[in-house]
């Protein structure tokens, strides 16, 4: 079973590597496989570890689907989760005593691993360049930051209350699962700012804070206002710092004739196309997943080239290639888990 899932995340990772892409074929003869070895596996030889097999399963699943769904890596990547999640036998995650989806921890390994690969490319990029502390700072917009800090508490305040009302005794000795539960109300919320108004969002605030002191009030829930650590804000800190800098090298100048299917383009690149007469050209500037161009818009892209406004050169937004931190996520969370339990024997 282990085979499998190894086999399935090198194969991916190198073509993520070469092509850009993960091959559904080879993810269905995985799976198919993994199936197999499931029924036999879950049927004669751990029968009591398929309930923490199944919530785990619906967990990576839940937690691929919503990646996909928030534009944060490409569905290749999903299935690759999925698929691997299926194929690791539920008896490795007993040993951690992580609850009943341990498969989260692999998903921090995951992102863990990407965010150091952004900051030592980033700082490679700038050594090479000479301009790594050439940081031009913009004031920031202190009430939108206060704002946004006071909506995430408010809303992950109650939240976790109307959690800890529902299945308190559940989740009161699984805090590994609460903080996977808080991880994605997180992005949920990132998610959710972007599609609200500022007005709605300011009632919210209001609102929110005002069921808080309420139920403060009223006793129901003990109100110690917003808990300032210290430590936290450092780490924030530390953490804009190096994102400053990864943010910096997140582009990549091409020739406008190596452009090709798949690729994502920069919003200054795409805001260059709106005066172009040439049909066909991207006109999604969000820098994410969905926009992705087409076979068809590349094609306009090498029109519009050889036009009057054409440039020599575009700007592309650089790939994470997550499917080879996936890989090696779950060969590290494979290594852990084997190290526990030879602590254990």
């Amino acid at each position: 079973m282990m085979a499998v899932v190894l086999y399935t995340g090198i194969v991916a990772a190198w073509s993520d590597c070469r092509t850009g892409l993960i091959a559904n074929r080879m993810l269905l003869g995985s799976l198919a496989i993994s199936a197999v070895l499931n029924s036999i596996y879950y049927s004669i030889f751990c029968w009591d570890y398929l309930a923490l097999f199944l919530t785990n399963l619906l967990g990576i699943f839940l937690m691929a689907f919503f990646f996909y769904v928030y534009h944060l890596w490409a569905a290749g990547d999903s299935k690759l989760l999925f698929v691997i999640g299926f194929g690791i036998p539920a008896r490795l995650y007993s040993f951690w005593q992580l609850g009943p989806i341990p498969g989260f921890a692999i998903l921090i390994i995951v992102f863990s691993l990407a965010y150091i690969y952004v900051i030592a490319d980033s700082a490679i990029r700038g050594i090479k360049e000479r301009n790594l502390l050439d940081i031009h700072m913009q004031k920031p917009h202190w009430g939108s930051i206060i704002c946004s800090y006071l909506f995430m508490v408010m809303a992950m305040r109650l939240i976790n209350l109307a959690l800890m009302l529902a299945a308190g005794r559940y989740l009161e000795y699984r805090g590994f699962l609460l903080t996977a539960i808080d991880f994605f109300i997180i992005l949920s919320l990132l998610q959710a700012r972007e599609d609200i108004t500022d007005r709605v969002f300011y009632a919210l605030i209001v609102c929110g804070w005002g069921i808080i002191a309420l139920l403060g009030i009223l006793k129901i829930v003990p109100f110690t206002g917003i808990h300032i650590d210290f430590k936290s804000w450092i780490i924030v800190f530390v953490v804009m710092m190096l994102r400053i800098i990864a943010e910096r090298y997140n582009y990549q100048e091409i020739p406008t004739k190596d452009v090709k299917e798949r690729m994502i383009l920069s919003a200054s690149t795409v805001l260059m196309f709106r005066t172009s007469r040439v049909q066909g050209l991207p006109e999604c500037a969000t820098e994410d997943l969905r926009a992705r161009i087409s076979k068809e818009e590349a094609a306009a892209i090498l029109r519009w080239k050889d036009s009057k406004q054409g440039r020599p050169t575009i700007v592309i937004v650089r790939k994470i290639p997550f499917a080879i931190f996936i890989t090696i996520g779950t060969i590290m969370f494979l290594l852990m888990e084997g190290l526990a339990s030879w602590h254990i024997l």
